[in-house]
């Protein structure tokens, strides 16, 4: 598995450009960017492929399942959740894998007791928790931004 705290700092900045995942082409929609160096070096590396076409939409929200899909190919979890309870992720969906392998490493949760909500928007709170668990944190669900916060802010993240 890739060191925690890079992936913790790689979902950072691929959510702040709201990316989704990639080729390994020079993208025509990252160039000029200013993360394209960034951008570029997560398409290279398989984490990001982006929506056809060299098509990355960097300026973009990110969906909960596409930062399923990212987490998971950048910590390559194996385990994977039943899942079954989420009424909106489809078994044939392209991101299924991903959100049962996030799911079973405790990563992302459902935002109900029978929906996931994989194609909602990644909120900021939602990244917060994310990286905290990625950090090995502690980290209640029910927590304020202003907590998850403090909990970031002793590991370095300013």
């Amino acid at each position: 598995m890739k060191s925690k705290k890079r992936t913790a700092c790689a979902l950072s900045m691929v959510a702040a450009t709201g990316m989704m995942l990639g080729s390994t082409a020079m993208a025509s929609d990252i160039t000029g960017h200013w993360a394209e160096a960034n951008l570029q070096k997560f398409i290279d590396e398989g984490y990001l492929s982006g929506y056809g076409n060299d098509v990355y939409k960097p300026n973009s929200s990110i969906t909960r399942a596409e930062m399923a899909t990212i987490v998971d190919k950048m910590e390559g979890y194996q385990d994977k959740a039943d899942i079954s309870q989420y009424k909106d992720v489809s078994s044939t969906s392209w991101y299924y894998d991903s959100v049962a392998k996030i799911v079973g490493a405790d990563i992302m949760v459902g935002t109900g007791k029978n929906t996931w909500s994989p194609q909602g928007n990644v909120t900021r709170e939602q990244l917060c928790v994310i990286v905290c668990k990625l950090e090995g944190l502690d980290v209640d669900t029910d927590s304020s931004a202003a907590e998850l916060r403090k909990k970031l802010d002793s590991k370095g993240y300013k």
